[in-house]
């Protein structure tokens, strides 16, 4: 089988290493292995310096810098994996490079969702990390944003032809990229469309204590790759291992520390923290928290075409389910309604942009009723701190709803449709707006249930152990630990002394080969669309009062770090019913 390897971000190391540790797999495997690099074609701006904190209009001796360290990452690679395989721009002749421009002149603010280049709906794609990067909810390019753009959009015409030079050429049985959403990679997977070769998305693994010791490798864009997967219905029904429940719960600590820069929420707190004083909720009063989703990913991912249009929703919009959300708890006196926005709306640890979506919010979350309150990312709360005091979560689109499950929280969901990564039939769900309301108090009545947590555990234990490829032999870099001030000026010295310390280092410790190398090139043949699917089955682990005794154990461990100390919990409290469920009460 012969696999084209796309990757022109070699910059990115933690990205650019595990991916090469699947071309090693693969060639060990008995597969041939066509590597593609970008040879400074990206140059005027790239997803690489995105990565590393640059703009466009960053120094251009700043976007040389990152060019550099790509290409020397690309020759390691190269020769340490012994990849071969040519580069985007040597595949682009002058006469090439003269054609691509007067077809990138053509483009205007008024045209430009129309360009096509073979076939290739290169305007549109080209607007993937331009809209994250701008976090813009509309498809109108300033004149100040326009040359930005023009980058992007450069980028994907030498990847159309490139893409096409070399797909005709070599004639692969398949195409990996990594992350195929960026725009480069995107052109790249439509290309092969083209000419019928399939293509796979890699990536790390959802898990944030795990992250770069798995990979997920699915055919297509796969958005919701295994949330619709049969075979999730055979894991649901069978117990899982206290070893497997492990995973989930590291997962679970890694969000409450919230030092990776893909947790938004603020980390848990250390101390007591009296929410209810503050927000001004009185002690009869239920606490519904509402959390927002980040609108720009989600209308980028659409836009796109990578992940599908709503269908008929209870609320089409977000705002409109604010809006509902606070119409009905004026009327109930017995409720109180926190609306959580979602933290990348604001300048954040990962992104220094505030969002368009957020001056909307700012004009409508004004004049609330009295038992309304929005807990804006300004405030520095953590969502674990809200979720002591809550009885119920009403969830958008986000994570927060399979989170706050894993803690035995009831969560309301406003579609049973495929607007989630987790399966929504974890939570309550509802699909008109009057059974929605019904839900809510169901889920109030209802309260806390280990059951949810038992069935969320499960899918963690789907998602994070048997739906990825593990490669924790060969890598496993822990991104967003923190380094005292003496350990960054060691770092920073050996990096300036031993050109490329840390991909020799990370080379050098890997394994002869990845445990898992017949599985992923297995599942490259198998045509599937996740590993799960060609996974050998895996039977019930133990029984059902066995994974409680599990869950009582990993509920200890979560309890530790949310709550450390001996304080005395709140009666009603997510502490007193985690407190009693642990002591087996």
């Amino acid at each position: 089988m012969k696999v084209l390897i796309y990757a022109p971000h070699s910059a990115i190391w933690v990205h650019a290493f595990p991916e090469a540790l699947v071309a090693e797999a693969l060639v060990q495997q008995g597969n041939d292995i066509v590597y593609v690099g970008c040879g400074r074609q990206f140059s005027r701006y790239c997803v690489a310096m995105s990565a590393f904190g640059l703009t466009y209009d960053s120094p251009v001796h700043e976007k040389e810098n990152i060019c550099r360290n790509c290409e020397k990452n690309k020759a390691f690679l190269r020769s340490e994996f012994g990849l071969n395989g040519p580069d985007i721009a040597g595949e682009l002749s002058a006469e090439d490079t003269q054609h691509l421009e007067q077809v990138l002149e053509t483009a205007t603010p008024e045209n430009y969702l129309s360009l096509t280049y073979s076939g290739i709906d290169v305007g549109r794609l080209a607007l993937y990390e331009f809209l994250l990067n701008h976090k813009k909810n509309n498809l109108e390019i300033t004149p100040g944003e326009w040359p930005a753009y023009k980058a992007a959009l450069w980028n994907s015409l030498c990847s159309a032809l490139a893409s096409m030079k070399i797909i005709q050429r070599e004639k692969p049985d398949a195409v990996i990229t990594y992350n195929s959403f960026y725009s480069v990679n995107h052109v790249c997977c439509i290309a092969a469309d083209n000419h019928s070769v399939p293509h796979y998305l890699l990536h790390a693994g959802a898990n944030m204590a795990h992250r770069m010791e798995t990979l997920t490798l699915s055919k297509g864009y796969a958005y919701n790759y295994i949330t619709r997967n049969p075979v999730w219905d055979v894991y649901r029904a069978q117990p899982r291992s206290i070893e497997k429940f492990a995973v989930v719960t590291d997962h679970m600590l890694a969000l409450f520390k919230a030092t990776s820069v893909f947790v938004y929420s603020a980390p848990k707190s250390q101390e007591k923290v009296d929410l209810r004083q503050k927000f001004g909720i009185s002690p009869q009063q239920k606490v519904i928290v509402a959390t927002m989703s980040s609108h720009d990913e989600r209308f980028a991912a659409v836009t796109i075409g990578v992940m599908p249009k709503d269908g008929t929703l209870v609320f089409p919009e977000q705002i409109d389910w604010i809006r509902a959300l606070t119409s009905f708890v004026a009327g109930r006196q017995d409720l109180f309604l926190l609306i959580r926005v979602h933290p990348r709306e604001f300048p954040n640890k990962r992104e220094s942009v505030t969002s368009e979506y957020a001056s909307k919010l700012q004009n409508l979350l004004v004049d609330l009723p009295e038992n309304v309150k929005v807990n804006w990312p300004g405030d520095d709360i953590s969502l674990y701190d809200l979720a002591d005091i809550a009885g119920v979560f009403l969830n958008s689109r986000s994570t927060t709803g399979l989170e706050m499950s894993m803690l035995g929280l009831p969560v309301v969901v406003y579609s049973p449709d495929q607007l989630y990564s987790y399966p929504p039939d974890l939570n309550y769900t509802a699909d008109t707006l009057e059974d929605y309301f019904l839900q809510i108090d169901r889920a109030l009545t209802h309260g806390w249930d280990i059951e949810f947590a038992r069935m969320a555990f499960r899918w963690g234990v789907f998602q994070y152990c048997h739906a990825v490829f593990d490669i924790s032999e060969s890598y496993g870099k822990e991104l967003g630990r923190s380094l005292n001030l003496m350990q960054r000026a060691i770092n920073k010295m050996t990096r300036n002394l031993i050109p490329l310390f840390e991909q020799r280092k990370d080379a050098r410790c890997r394994a002869e080969s990845l445990k898992d190398a017949k599985l992923i090139s297995d599942f490259l043949k198998s045509g599937k669309s996740s590993v799960v699917e060609v996974r050998p089955e895996v039977l019930s682990e133990s029984s059902l009062d066995q994974e409680t005794a599990a869950l009582r154990h990993e509920f200890g461990r979560i309890f530790a770090v949310l709550y450390p100390g001996k304080t005395q919990p709140l009666p009603g409290s997510l502490q007193a019913k985690m407190q009693a469920f642990i002591n087996g009460d």
